[in-house]
């Protein structure tokens, strides 16, 4: 994604912040979870001073979620450059939160296709996106 994005830091092994700036200014957390050996997940959420950890549930609602997301997808090619040969799994914890990647994902997938491969999943089938379709979750992987 070639959009506006904050910077970023990286705070340890799949560990990412950076600050959101918009109605207030919030620390957020993105961190790559290991699922399998090939795929981790992708857990993202607000700051929590504290419990010094990230609360996913908070809708922060900062008015700057296209900047948010270019900055995800930047993270995601950060930790693509580290491995390669990684999968990064991506579900939203409730429906609102799914159906908004999956909006993310159609509206910008011309530019995350120059640099991802993404696959839509049902159940626990995966398949080429089809935008008719409301997926659970997606699939991204480095192209190479």
């Amino acid at each position: 994604m070639k959009k506006p994005h904050y910077l970023f830091e990286e705070k340890g092994s799949f560990k990412y912040s950076f600050e959101s700036v918009g109605l207030q200014t919030i620390t957020k957390i993105v961190e790559f979870q290991p699922i399998t050996y090939s795929i981790y997940n992708l857990a993202f959420g607000d700051f929590d001073e504290i419990n010094q950890n990230y609360d996913d549930e908070i809708r922060s609602n900062n008015q700057d979620i296209h900047k948010i997301f270019a900055t995800i997808f930047q993270i995601c090619n950060h930790f693509f450059i580290q491995n390669t040969d990684k999968a990064i799994y991506l579900e939203g914890n409730t429906p609102l939160k799914q159906k908004l990647y999956q909006r993310i994902i159609k509206n910008n997938l011309s530019d995350l296709e120059n640099n991802f491969i993404i696959f839509g999943v049902i159940g626990e089938e995966y398949e080429i996106l089809d935008f008719s379709k409301i997926y659970d979750a997606f699939v991204i992987k480095l192209k190479k």
